[in-house]
């Protein structure tokens, strides 16, 4: 990676100062819901408007004004934040239309610092309306604090710095015509900046029978509805920041479209395994530099590899058990 160029970095620096906000807790926030149902109609317009539930970061299920419940849909969603302590949020859903189709849906989501995942499954035997709910929907964020220090760069000195994740998952759906299924991951972050208005680390989208990843640039391969990523490594950057002074950094992670839309269409996306901080490369205006450190407000401990994580157990285990509960549903109502 090229140095910071004087001629790039000093204008820059009064716009850095300027995003220094107030600074924010560290923050894990787990997000998973399964829903269906046909949604009761409460005169004269209850029920009738709706938006993501992560509003913020235009994520989540989709969900009435009113709420689930009070719309007669089924289902719910959990919502888990905390300072400290990996957050793992769970929702499944096995529910029959008045119309005898059904819909099953599976959520999972994982978030601990430097670190997340999620899931999702969802299948529909049926049409769609205007007001049918039907989605299955997980949700990841870690935000932090960052002090870059380094004892060869002035405290205060403008510095740029490359961050760089490894995704591991799967994705892919059997869609029935006439309907166009879209199954989407997205995986975004952003520097002193409130709020989802992120940079694009990666995505990985099944857009009707073509699969398409994001990857510092769109690659694409028609006629493919499965994709498997491994391995696969994203950097984003420059972020500019100064050198002895702290920053706030967020990641989020999310699932799209998953609606199972409609007559058995399958969706299917797994990347609970791995979305993980792995390299760090700091730049001044003289080069990179090797010898930095990392305080940060969680405690947690990143270095020019990222974060230091321990070991995560395979996700399958879950995938089965969710899987194997909705087969046990399904038998018992039949």
């Amino acid at each position: 990676m090229p140095a910071i160029r004087p001629a790039v970095v000093l204008p820059l620096l009064a716009l850095v100062s300027g995003l220094q906000l107030a600074h924010a807790a560290p923050v894990l926030e787990a997000y998973a819901a399964a829903v269906a149902g046909q949604a009761v109609l409460i005169p004269p317009f209850g029920c009738a408007t709706s938006a993501r539930e992560v509003y913020a970061y235009g994520a989540g299920a989709i969900m009435p004004t009113e709420g689930y419940a009070a719309c007669g849909i089924a289902g719910s969603s959990q919502h888990l934040t905390a300072a400290a302590g990996m957050q793992v949020a769970s929702r499944d859903i096995s529910h029959i239309f008045p119309d005898g189709s059904n819909f099953n849906g599976v959520a999972k989501a994982r978030a601990n610092y430097g670190v997340l995942g999620v899931s999702a499954y969802a299948t529909d035997s049926g049409d769609t309306n205007s007001f049918k709910y039907h989605e299955a929907a997980a949700f990841a964020r870690w935000q932090d604090q960052f002090t870059i220090a380094s004892p060869g760069v002035s405290v205060g000195a403008l510095g740029g710095a490359y961050f760089t994740f490894t995704i591991d998952g799967t994705l892919g759906h059997t869609a029935v015509p006439p309907y166009y299924a879209q199954t989407e991951l997205d995986l975004y972050m952003n520097i002193n900046t409130p709020g989802g208005n992120g940079y694009t680390i990666f995505k990985a989208q099944v857009l009707g029978s073509d699969l398409w990843i994001y990857n510092n640039g769109w690659t694409g391969s028609p006629g493919t509805t499965f994709g498997s990523i491994n391995n696969a490594q994203a950097t984003v950057g420059p972020f500019f920041f100064n050198f002895g002074a702290p920053f706030e950094i967020q990641v989020w992670m999310q699932t799209l479209g998953m609606h199972g839309c409609c007559f058995g269409t399958v969706q299917n996306m797994n990347f609970y395994s791995t979305a993980a901080f792995t390299g760090l490369a700091v730049y001044s205006q003289s080069g990179q530099v090797a010898d930095f450190t990392v305080t940060s407000a969680s405690g947690t401990t990143y270095t020019a590899n990222g974060v230091q994580q321990a070991a995560v157990p395979e996700p399958q285990s879950w995938l089965l058990a969710g899987f194997g509960l909705l087969a046990l549903r399904l038998r018992r109502r039949a």
